[in-house]
C-alpha cells in the first residue's frame, strides 16, 4: 500500500520555497515508483497487490493545494499505466481515490464536504477489493470523477469557489 502523502496549502504568488514543492512531489508521486521499483520483481513471483493511494483531487483539483493535486493527477495516470502493463502477471494494480478523510493532515482542509472517518473509508476499500474493482473512489470522489469528464469547468469552479 503506497499511502505517503503531504499536502501543502500556498499560492504561487506567495514565496513558498521551491524545495518544499519538490519534496511534496517527491513523496506524493515519486515514492510510489520507487517502491515500485524497489519490490515489483519480488511481488511477481506471487498473488499479489498493488494499493496506490491517490486523491478525488486526481479529477478535479484544488487550487490552494496545487503540487499535491498535481501529484495525485500524475499517481492515477501512474497507475493507469502500471495496471496495464501489469495485466497478464499475478500482480493486481488498484487505485483508491479517497475524498477529505478525517486525519491529522486534514484538519487544516478548508472544505465544505463532510470528512470521511478512516474507517468507513478503510469499508469502502475493502469492499470494492472484495468486488475485485480496481479504482475505487468513495463518498464524494465518485461523483468528482464524472463531474470531471462531464462538466470539467463546472466541477472546477465548483471545487475552488471562496468558502
Amino acid at each position: 500500500v503506497n499511502n505517503a502523502g503531504v499536502m501543502d496549502f500556498f499560492s504561487v504568488l506567495d514565496d513558498h520555497p521551491l524545495a518544499r514543492q519538490v519534496e511534496e512531489i517527491d513523496i506524493d508521486a515519486i515514492g510510489p515508483i520507487r517502491m515500485v521499483h524497489y519490490f515489483l520483481s519480488s511481488l511477481l513471483k506471487r498473488e499479489a497487490t498493488i494499493i496506490n493511494i491517490s486523491s478525488g483531487l486526481a479529477y478535479v483539483p484544488f487550487a490552494k493545494a496545487p503540487v499535491y493535486s498535481a501529484a495525485k493527477a500524475f499517481l492515477h495516470a501512474y497507475t493507469q499505466c502500471l495496471r496495464e502493463q501489469l495485466k497478464a502477471t499475478s500482480v493486481r494494480v488498484v487505485e483508491l481515490l479517497p475524498p477529505v478523510v478525517d486525519t491529522p493532515m486534514a484538519a487544516g482542509v478548508p472544505s465544505p464536504i463532510q470528512r470521511m472517518p478512516p474507517d468507513v473509508l478503510a469499508d469502502a476499500l475493502m469492499k470494492g477489493l472484495r468486488r475485485g474493482k480496481t479504482e475505487i473512489a468513495p463518498g464524494i470522489s465518485t461523483p468528482l470523477k464524472w463531474m470531471s469528464r462531464l462538466l470539467p469547468t463546472v466541477a472546477f469552479r465548483q471545487m475552488n469557489k471562496p468558502l
